[in-house]
């Protein structure tokens, strides 16, 4: 039973994946104006661009630093036209697909991980030799060489 000053503006539902049975949950007035009410401090800017590159009609990055710190520990990575590396010499320029690279790395404490990502990552993947016939392999591969990469100059410096 509800209380006269509440006042249901909707539901959501969850259906049960073993059951099917239909939970619902009511969100009141006050609940929705609330979280409208949210303002996020020192929010920075959207970057975006308009400019067709190749199929990317156009692209956004937003970061923020959030409630807890006072700076930013996101890092962004936006490379349009992602170049063969020179030392891939098995791979010759006009055999190399038109492709872009997007990256989005969250500090959780700390902007040392999120920099040497943005820096190095797309670099991990592009160099490895199944790339670009395989990119999931080489994606996965990458990332494993850019963690090892990583944990070693942190534990070891």
């Amino acid at each position: 039973m509800r209380s006269g000053s509440e006042r249901q503006v909707g539901y959501h539902s969850l259906s049960g994946a073993d059951d099917g049975l239909m939970k619902r949950f009511r969100f009141d007035e006050k609940q929705i104006q609330a979280a409208h009410r949210l303002v996020i401090p020192h929010d920075d800017p959207t970057k975006t661009s308009t400019k067709r590159t190749g199929i990317v009609r156009a692209y956004a990055a937003n970061t923020n630093q959030g409630l807890i710190r006072n700076y930013n520990e996101d890092r962004v990575s936006i490379i349009t036209n992602l170049l063969p590396p020179k030392q891939r010499t098995d791979v010759r320029l006009e055999d190399w697909p038109k492709c872009s690279y997007f990256g989005i790395y969250d500090g959780h404490g700390g902007s040392l991980c999120a920099d040497f990502l943005r820096d190095n990552l797309h670099t991990f993947v592009i160099m490895e030799k199944c790339f670009p016939e395989n990119p999931k392999e080489a994606i996965i591969r990458g990332f494993q060489k850019a963690e090892d990469e990583f944990i070693s100059k942190v534990y070891d410096a």
